[in-house]
């Protein structure tokens, strides 16, 4: 499990509220080094990019053991500026009571500006 959340483009995984992994895109992301986040329960970990209501989603995704998806999420990047990610909780268990999540954060800054463009010229062609 360990080497596939390497791996990611940027990921975390969790056991019982934990953060167990944490990877350097995860660390870019959400402006926490791997020192500062494994071990420590995820929800009360201070990260700009996880706004409350967007925990409190995520957490309840957690604890119903559903997976979901969040699409166009708007998050701080490091240096202040604006952008936006996919993250994805997919629960981990095997039958019987959850164990944790992988949760994945993707950056999606760029195909969202993208899209804006696209719909702002369409509007402009229908003038």
């Amino acid at each position: 499990m360990k080497r596939l959340i390497v791996a990611t483009a940027a990921a975390l995984c969790t056991l019982a509220s934990q953060a167990a992994t944490w990877n350097l895109s995860a660390e870019r992301l959400l402006s926490l080094t791997e020192r500062e986040a494994v071990g420590q329960v995820l929800w009360t970990l201070r990260i700009p990019a996880l706004k409350r209501p967007l925990q409190q989603r995520l957490r309840r995704g957690v604890a119903d053991n559903r997976a979901t998806r969040h699409e166009a999420v708007p998050y701080q990047l490091p240096h202040g500026g604006r952008g936006f990610a996919t993250v994805v909780v997919n629960p981990l268990s095997s039958g019987g009571p959850q164990q944790g999540a992988v949760i994945l954060f993707e950056d999606t800054t760029r195909t969202v500006a993208l899209e804006l463009e696209t719909r702002e010229l369409k509007g402009q062609l229908k003038k």
